[in-house]
């Protein structure tokens, strides 16, 4: 059998080096989580001077300040662009200066959005999922912007399709995030909190079943709704939107058919 070859002992020369590099590491992530709480509490003071001083008027301040920088940014670039003569950096500085009405557009819902959301924290959730999905949209209008400006150098049969299918179905994109949302918001304050109500409640697992009781087909949507003490019906429906929206609702339906046991409890037919 081969000997192991010795390990070399450390010398005291090295061991004192690693102690020294572990203290600075040490001192280092020190230095830095005292760093991420001043930051954040430095933010938030800012942001409480912010919304104290200015009020209602803040996110139009902001927004305002937001336009004077993209305005020195496109100045910026065609600075740069002089000796390049780039057609690229043209097409781009050219799109946001001709659409700055739009920026700016943006700029005040973003700031107003924020500004709704944490002035009325406890109400802001009837419009979250409309916000949000509108903000998704202007996002990607800008990307199909950016594409066709890409594509006009590049010119890519790819780019056009993938820019030609966005924007045609930015509406539809705008319905699909916003049924989502919603359904989101619905499964969050029907569900998931007396979901948590009833874990606080009892520490007992509680089994899933199949209902027997209140059933179209399998009792999948019957059982979960007995499980979540909620209706029925409003599973039901967000079954039919995941089916509409992605198409695999029957075969999840299917599986939680295979899976989920009957309830013992109730008579089956």
């Amino acid at each position: 059998m081969p000997r192991k070859p010795k390990r070399k002992k450390e010398t005291e020369i090295e061991k004192r080096a690693k102690d020294f590099a572990e203290e600075i590491e040490a001192i280092g992530k020190r230095f830095h989580k005292r760093m991420e709480r001043k930051h954040k509490q430095w933010e938030r003071e800012w942001e409480g001077w912010w919304f104290r001083t200015l009020g209602f008027i803040g996110p139009l301040i902001r927004s305002i300040f937001g336009i004077i920088f993209l305005v020195f940014g496109i100045w910026l670039l065609n600075w740069i662009n002089i000796p390049m003569g780039s057609n690229f950096i043209s097409r781009l500085t050219n799109f946001i200066f001709t659409n700055l009405h739009w920026f700016f557009a943006f700029f005040v819902f973003s700031n107003y959005t924020e500004y709704f959301s944490k002035r009325y924290k406890k109400s802001y959730w009837i419009i979250s999922p409309l916000t949000t999905s509108i903000g998704i949209v202007i996002v990607l209008w800008i990307c199909v912007w950016l594409l066709n400006i890409i594509n006009a150098s590049v010119g890519s049969s790819v780019i056009a399709s993938v820019s030609n299918f966005l924007y045609s179905n930015l509406a539809g994109i705008l319905f699909l995030f916003l049924i989502l949302g919603y359904a989101f918001v619905i499964i969050r304050i029907l569900i998931m909190r007396p979901l948590v109500v009833n874990m606080k409640k009892s520490k007992k697992v509680k089994r899933l079943y199949r209902s027997g009781k209140d059933k179209i087909l399998g009792g999948v949507c019957g059982g979960i709704a007995e499980y979540f003490n909620v209706d029925p019906t409003i599973i039901r429906v967000l079954w039919v939107l995941w089916f509409l929206a992605f198409g695999s609702g029957i075969l999840a339906y299917i599986i939680a058919w295979i899976i989920i046991p009957r309830n013992p409890k109730h008579k089956w037919k």
